[in-house]
């Protein structure tokens, strides 16, 4: 599940990604996984007369893909703000209701 691997449109190349607590660890296993398919295709002869390479081997990352504190302290304040605003408009309306 943390592993993926996918082909890159309009090119004959793969991408392998894999996301993980350790930056290290992760850089370590997608260039495994590398290792992996390319010893597979060539056992397999997925495609004759080709030979598979590593075009570019994964780097450790240097920010954290998740959590992006950014987007989710962004996120927290539309939300608490729509609620803010909704309390307001019911508290509101309840004064309007208990006048009439």
């Amino acid at each position: 599940e943390n592993v993926d691997i996918s082909l890159i449109p309009k090119t004959p190349l793969l991408e392998i990604s894999y996301e993980g607590e350790d930056p290290k660890e992760a850089t370590q296993i997608a260039n495994d996984m590398a290792v992996v398919v390319i010893e597979s295709a060539a056992t397999a002869e997925w495609i004759p007369g080709r030979e598979l390479v590593v075009m570019e081997e994964a780097r450790e990352p240097t920010t954290p893909v998740s959590p992006r504190t950014i987007l989710n302290t962004l996120v927290a304040v539309i939300v608490g703000m729509a609620v803010v605003v909704a309390l307001v408009f019911a508290r509101e309306y309840l004064r309007f209701v208990n006048q009439l």
